[in-house]
């Protein structure tokens, strides 16, 4: 074993102390060495401190920083900073990552100069699922290349969890850190800035690399009504990206236009139906009606739309 951080594992941790052990053990038994682990405690009131310090003084190469409490961005964002590895693998607190990750990923980006981010599969676990070894694999595009390969598929939805991928950490200086103002999605909107730099993403399909989600009542995921809000904040924020992209003078403007008309079909689909199921429902038909104006499928709009309705009314019934 070196001393030299190739990568920098980043572990945000609020009150997931009961996950930590397991998470840090995945990391531990990486066939891949040469990292660093920091853990950045974003003021957790249980004893995530206690249960770093107790595999700091079994491991050198796992470090821990503590912060006041201020988010999952600002968390890893101040990972990076004290990061000193040339590549930034993020992995959350109470998630995992198969132990031929690190090797086969640094081996890859080793080899291939021109890519910048290489990502692999997506399994889901539950705790009791995790001790059988038995894991639900998560549908993705399997997409690599340019913006103009990945683009089409991260703008219909995130295609990656932020633990699959491992990249340069020197994309961060060009890019910019996550935006802390964002309290979920801030990884997708990390990726659009990310692809739009004209860097080169791959996937790569090898054994032992997936990044495993596990699957509870606590996770952030679970709360649909704020991850929604986000999304629509994260669409906002493309449209943006997109313009600045287009007004440039080199670029695939026809597909950026194409991208960003379809974006535009989301920002209107995504609010007609959180109104519809949250909010005012004549405005939730209004902007329905105008995202069915851009997809000409007014009949699958309508039934999406009534299908959200419908569960508002299910709700406000119970």
């Amino acid at each position: 074993m070196t001393n030299a951080a190739v990568v920098s594992i980043i572990i945000p941790c609020y009150n997931y102390a009961q996950f930590l052990p397991e998470t840090l053990d995945c990391v531990i038994n990486q066939t891949f060495e040469n990292w660093e682990c920091i853990v950045v405690d974003d003021g957790s009131k249980d004893n995530s401190s206690e249960v770093v310090k107790q595999y700091r003084a079994r491991d050198n190469r796992i470090k821990y920083v503590y912060q006041e409490n201020q988010g999952l961005s600002a968390s890893r964002n101040t990972g990076i900073r004290h990061s000193v590895g040339f590549y930034i693998q993020l992995l959350d607190a109470d998630d995992l990552i198969e132990k031929g990750k690190l090797e086969k990923h640094v081996e890859f980006l080793k080899n291939n100069k021109s890519v910048k981010l290489v990502y692999g599969p997506i399994k889901h676990f539950t705790k009791e699922n995790n001790r059988k070894g038995i894991y639900t694999r998560r549908e993705i595009p399997e997409v690599s290349g340019g913006y103009t390969s990945v683009l089409p598929y991260l703008v219909e939805d995130n295609i990656f969890l932020v633990s699959a991928p491992l990249f340069h950490k020197s994309i961060v200086q060009e890019i910019g850190e996550f935006d802390i103002a964002l309290r979920s999605l801030e990884d997708w909107d990390f990726w659009f800035r990310f692809i739009l730099s004209d860097a080169v993403f791959q996937y790569l399909k090898a054994d032992e690399t997936a990044t495993l989600i596990r699957s509870h009542d606590v996770n952030m995921s679970s709360n649909h009504r704020r991850m929604w809000e986000a999304k629509r904040t994260v669409r906002h924020k493309l449209k943006g990206y997109l313009d600045e992209k287009i007004l440039q003078q080199h670029g695939n403007h026809e597909l950026l236009k194409k991208i960003r008309k379809t974006n535009d079909f989301f920002i209107f689909k995504d609010k007609g139906l959180f109104d519809l199921r949250f909010k005012n429902i004549l405005s939730g038909f209004y902007y329905t009606a105008r995202a069915s104006f851009i997809s000409l499928k007014p009949w699958k709009e309508t039934y999406d739309g009534l299908y959200w309705l419908k569960d508002r009314i299910k709700y406000a019934l119970k």
